[in-house]
């Protein structure tokens, strides 16, 4: 029984990736360690979802063009807060066998610095 939900599991965040992309489940698996996984509640999601949004807002006031489209970064949140919901385990298993991660030892600065924590925190 716990191996077929495991298997539930692993084609539910194949269709999360299918969906949203290979950047975008990372971004969200890296939300959810930055943040971590037990303090994602749906209030902080929201808050969030709240914290994005007025960021938008301010740089289209001020005439600032964002990285990332509105509905790219909620996309990202909403991924984090699924992959939440489910065990640890799953995730990183299906990381493991589906995803290729490159060498801490080779990174170069792109990929370092894609590791610093954005504006908008885990809040």
């Amino acid at each position: 029984m716990k191996q077929e939900k495991t298997l539930e599991n692993l084609n539910l965040i194949r269709e999360m990736v299918r969906q949203g992309g290979t950047p975008l489940f990372f971004m969200a698996v890296s939300h959810l360690f930055d943040c971590g996984i037990s303090s994602f509640s749906v209030e902080s999601y929201r808050n969030a979802v709240k914290a994005i949004e007025e960021n938008h807002k301010q740089a289209e006031a001020e005439g600032k063009i964002r990285i990332m489209t509105l509905e790219y970064e909620k996309a990202v949140l909403d991924t984090a807060y699924r992959l939440s919901k489910l065990p640890l385990f799953d995730v990183l298993l299906y990381i493991k066998k589906h995803m290729e991660i490159g060498d801490p030892e080779t990174a170069d600065a792109n990929e370092v610095a894609n590791l610093e924590e954005d504006e908008d925190g885990c809040n």
